[in-house]
């Protein structure tokens, strides 16, 4: 979007459609049905989900902690994400659209899009501290993330977010790929110019290593503490493994994947892949929710008036929900059922 905004010469150089006809790849070639309908359905399953999680998320019992803050405006920033990188993305894979069939339009996603991620995964890699601190030094993480100093730290995202996607070259969807690239005329002929994004770069290959370094001292810290405790993980406390593992996994690799891809020659359906799983990694935090996170389900159900089975009985032990309190205060517990 830098060129477009700041150097229209040089926009009409780079992102130039007047010198090749797109149909020099047939649009049957093109289009790509079963992929782009993929792409809509998981994309709607994942909106529909977020739908009740959102409000919830955003009651002012959940405000009160700064995990539920980030988390609430994740939410948002995902679904955001997910109508471009799964919805549009669908439909323009089944039409087999590449840049030069809509310009305007492919700049102005593919910037939304871009600074989407950017603050998705700062906001992840915030919410990811949040849990290390919690678990090794409290007091620091509450010096940190308490009061209004989450909220500076959310508009210090957000503002870096916005100035690294508009002031960096924009990807665009290519059906022939199936991805957004940086290069807007990939198979076709090349303006002989160069096409980069250091800022993406740069972001991707960090924020994958850095998610991974603070998600592995969370599960090395709960290791320890239920070592040294000589006690066995709770069934409550199993989820969490399967969580951090599942995050770190999708953003580690797609990342990588999505940052390799610009460069080197790489097998369509890997590009597909990670084109999917840039969609599951704003997605898939809906279905974890609603899975793994007891307070977050239970709110839900609550909302929806769906009746929830066990929940009365749970109640009735006061023996086991005192025994847990003197381990666990209520501000932890709900650190250890974090999504």
């Amino acid at each position: 979007m830098n060129h477009y905004l700041f150097n229209r010469d040089s926009f009409n150089i780079f992102y130039n459609c007047s010198y090749y006809d797109i149909n020099l790849h047939p649009l049957n070639e093109r289009k790509d049905i079963f992929y782009g309908s993929i792409l809509i359905f998981g994309s709607i399953v994942f909106e529909l989900l977020y739908l009740p999680i959102i409000p919830v998320l955003w009651k002012q019992s959940f405000q009160k902690e700064s995990c539920y803050k980030l988390m609430g405006i994740i939410a948002i920033v995902d679904m955001i994400a997910i109508s471009l990188n799964g919805t549009l993305t669908g439909y323009l894979a089944i039409t087999g659209a590449v840049y030069c069939s809509f310009p305007h339009i492919q700049l102005c996603a593919g910037t939304i899009a871009f600074a989407a991620w950017l603050m998705e995964c700062d906001l992840a890699l915030l919410l990811a501290i949040d849990r290390c601190l919690g678990m090794v030094n409290r007091k620091l993480c509450d010096q940190i993330f308490t009061g209004k100093r989450i909220y500076v730290l959310i508009g210090i995202s957000a503002v870096y977010s916005f100035i690294i996607a508009f002031c960096t070259d924009t990807m665009t969807f290519n059906s022939l790929y199936g991805v957004w690239l940086v290069n807007p005329h990939m198979g076709y002929p090349e303006t002989g110019r160069e096409y980069k994004n250091l800022g993406h770069h740069i972001h991707n290959i960090g924020i994958a290593f850095a998610l991974a370094t603070f998600y592995l001292i969370f599960v090395i810290s709960l290791c320890k503490k239920k070592f040294s405790s000589q006690k066995q993980f709770s069934f409550s406390e199993k989820p969490i493994f399967i969580q951090v593992f599942l995050m770190s996994f999708m953003n580690f690799s797609c990342a990588l994947i999505y940052v390799y891809e610009q460069y080197f020659p790489t097998p369509k359906l890997i590009m597909q892949f990670s084109q999917f799983g840039w969609m599951c990694i704003h997605g898939l935090p809906s279905i974890i929710y609603l899975g793994l996170n007891k307070r977050i389900r239970r709110s839900v159900f609550k909302m929806l008036r769906i009746p929830t089975n066990g929940v009365t009985s749970v109640a009735h032990q006061p023996t086991k929900v005192s025994k847990f309190k003197n381990t666990v205060t209520h501000q932890n517990r709900s650190k250890y059922e974090l999504n």
